[in-house]
């Protein structure tokens, strides 16, 4: 497909994030690049081959997220980072503050009442929609018919295209011993009947997996990955108890291997949702009991956490992470918890420090309720400086434990 009739130069283009990237369509706009002349593309985290690097010169990046194929962009210069809220995304497309004027979408070769769905995601989507951009539609071989938001009518597509693609998996990693140790320690706080949400990463999977015995437990999050699959078909799952969408499994986004997407297709008791409804703080304090848990790559001696930078390379996204926080805070019954290991994976960096290096605070330590290391758990929420700093050394990787000490007379 020709893109370069279609795109006008300076445009901005816009396409589906994560499992929902038109792999084709994406292929096909690097390979208009040098056509187009220059255009500019707003994306969330990227997990495709995206845009080759000879091509790079011809694009300007805007993004609220730095992984996947973002890190490529950013090393070359082409990004650069907003710092928003996830929930927030919708808010400033309607807005007109980021304009697109042209949408790639991933949909089904399915139709059901002359409409496709995304399958994968809602998105953003809706409120790109609203200023009636040029929207191209890609049919994705395996792509999953979803309920909730996902549908969106063929009249509404200025073309839809088949052009051999496959939708992207995202197989599950195998757990490392640190994630397992903390998951465990989750779980134990997890009571029957909560609703979860799970942030992206080896401890919220671990957590899943580690939820077969429970009961009655209940989903609202912002990406549901492959490990909640099996507590869906045993029944740990019921949604029974959320206080709103009982029976329902609500998501934003779907991440896992085709057998995955198999099960999720047609699901009666799933829907994905879009971020003004998964993420929005009006939904989020009808839930009863919602626990959020959530990862990061530092968490300071007070209690700030840094989900977004390391050693001064933006690797991460304030994403959801506090639209969920602040979220469980509000929920009858709810928690947050943030979940790392205490060091990196060559035991040579704490991850427990006593300032975060480059600055960034994704969460504020005014909103951090639990952090949970392979070492044990800090409660946070309430407690004063002094109480923090003792928590959060303890939960420390021992051999950092003496350095923290002596840091934190400073603060």
């Amino acid at each position: 497909m020709d893109l370069s009739n279609i795109i006008p130069p300076g445009s901005m283009v816009c396409w589906g994030q994560l499992t929902g990237t038109p792999v084709g369509l994406v292929a096909a706009l690097d390979r208009a690049l040098p056509t187009i002349g220059s255009c500019s593309a707003f994306i969330g985290m990227t997990v495709d081959n995206g845009i080759q690097a000879e091509h790079l010169n011809y694009i300007r990046f805007l993004s609220f997220a730095g992984a996947g194929a973002n890190r490529r962009y950013l090393e070359n210069g082409s990004v650069e980072i907003i710092p928003m809220h996830l929930g927030e995304v919708p808010t400033f497309i309607r807005s007109n503050r980021i304009k697109i004027d042209l949408m790639l979408v991933a949909v089904t070769h399915h139709e059901e009442e002359d409409s496709v769905s995304t399958g994968v995601m809602t998105d953003f989507l809706p409120s790109v929609l609203e200023h009636d951009p040029i929207l191209i539609g890609e049919r994705v071989a395996g792509l999953p018919w979803t309920f909730g938001d996902t549908q969106i009518p063929k009249n509404k597509f200025t073309s839809l295209v088949d052009l051999g693609s496959r939708v992207v998996e995202v197989p599950s990693r195998p757990e490392q011993p640190a994630e397992t140790r903390i998951a465990q320690q989750i779980v134990e706080r997890i009571p029957n009947g909560a609703t979860l949400q799970f942030g992206i990463g080896g401890v919220p999977d671990a957590v899943l997996r580690g939820l077969a015995n429970h009961e009655d437990i209940g989903i609202h999050t912002g990406i549901l990955t492959e490990p909640a699959q099996s507590l869906i078909e045993s029944g740990v799952v019921t949604n029974r108890l959320k206080g709103i969408d009982e029976g329902q499994t609500i998501t934003a986004y779907l991440a896992g291997t085709q057998a995955f997407y198999d099960f999720c297709d047609h699901h009666p008791a799933l829907q994905v949702k879009q971020l003004e409804y998964t993420h929005n703080p009006s939904t989020l304090i009808k839930i009863r009991n919602l626990i959020s848990i959530n990862s990061a790559f530092e968490v300071d001696l007070t209690g700030q956490v840094n989900a977004e930078t390391v050693g001064g390379k933006y690797l991460g996204q304030v994403g959801g992470q506090v639209d969920f926080i602040r979220g469980a805070f509000a929920s009858a019954g709810g928690f947050s918890i943030i979940g790392l290991s205490s060091t990196d994976r060559r035991e040579t960096l704490s991850r427990i420090v006593p300032a975060l290096g480059d600055g960034t605070v994704t969460s504020l330590r005014t909103d951090v309720d639990l952090v949970v290391t392979e070492h044990g758990v800090a409660q946070l929420r309430g407690r004063s400086i002094g109480e923090r700093i003792d928590a959060l050394i303890n939960i420390s990787h021992p051999t950092f434990r003496d350095q923290l000490r002596q840091a934190s007379r400073k603060l």
